[in-house]
């Protein structure tokens, strides 16, 4: 892993970091999961629970009962905040993260595998930008 700031390079790091392509985990998993196991294709759109019994509403009507449901929203907080369930912030905006493909114009590859580039002053309100290779690997 390579290290910038200023415009160059401060420090190269070895690196053991392993990556793939997250639709082709998922598709993989997926492709694992028996026929005889029902897919629902919906969100989940409300949920009440109790001591007893936790109901869930699909975005398409279909409602589920269970003993326990696990609660796994990402950044959609509405379903949390239904239920009173509430987070302490302890850093506000504190990392916004996406993901794009980069391509060298006069090269066939890049230098390094990997390239953390750390912003100039405070002012950007950028702290650094990571840069690594993805490759497509075939999963059994």
């Amino acid at each position: 892993m390579w290290i910038a700031r200023s415009g160059r390079v401060v420090e190269k790091k070895p690196s053991a970091q392993l990556d793939f392509h997250y639709h082709t985990l998922v598709n993989a998993v997926r492709a694992e999961i028996p026929a005889r196991v029902p897919v629902i294709c919906a969100k989940a759109a409300v949920l009440s629970v109790s001591s007893e019994r936790q109901r869930l509403t699909l975005s398409n009507g279909e409602e589920l009962s269970a003993r326990l449901i696990v609660l796994a929203n990402g950044l959609n907080i509405s379903l949390r905040h239904s239920v009173g369930i509430e987070r302490e912030v302890i850093s506000p905006s504190h990392s916004i993260s996406i993901g794009f493909d980069l391509k060298p114009v006069v090269r066939a590859s890049f230098g390094f595998r990997a390239l953390t580039y750390y912003g100039e002053n405070t002012a950007l309100r950028t702290a650094y930008v990571s840069l690594f290779l993805v490759y497509a690997i075939q999963c059994l």
